[in-house]
């Protein structure tokens, strides 16, 4: 009897303490991780009233990046290269063409500041806005 009475107290204990029947324990929700915002570098030209974009590419020459935007966008440009001694003179961007008769050409800027290179040999970093501006030359 002693032993039918610890049994049926031991299974009582069990009962009010859940062992045996306990769940196992669940992982706390995962918590939404705030979205990351990635920063994409790019490159920005701008041509009289028009900007274009387009992904930085490591180590990629303005010359470079113009070709690629001709390939994707509704850009064009025309020039003439003087090898590896003088570079790529752009002499039309859009239909605008040089003007010789008027001291008109096309001068490129990168970050605000007129490039003291050419664009075959000026490279990009993340970010650069390459601006085209038509405008007399001073010799």
């Amino acid at each position: 009897m002693l032993k039918k009475n610890s049994l049926v107290a031991l299974l009582l204990l069990l009962v009010m303490t859940g062992a045996g029947c306990a769940t196992q324990p669940q992982p706390a929700s995962p918590q939404p991780t705030p979205a990351r915002q990635t920063v994409q570098e790019q490159v920005t030209l701008k041509v009289l009233d028009k900007a274009y974009t387009q992904a930085f590419v490591k180590d990629q020459t303005v010359y470079e990046f113009m070709k690629a935007l001709e390939a994707s966008q509704d850009f064009k440009f025309d020039g003439k290269d003087y090898g590896q001694e003088m570079g790529f003179f752009v002499q039309s961007i859009n239909s605008q063409t040089n003007d010789n008769t008027k001291n008109l050409y096309w001068v490129f800027y990168l970050n605000d500041k007129k490039s003291d290179v050419g664009i075959s040999s000026a490279r990009l970093n993340p970010n650069d806005v390459i601006t085209w501006k038509y405008e007399a030359l001073e010799f």
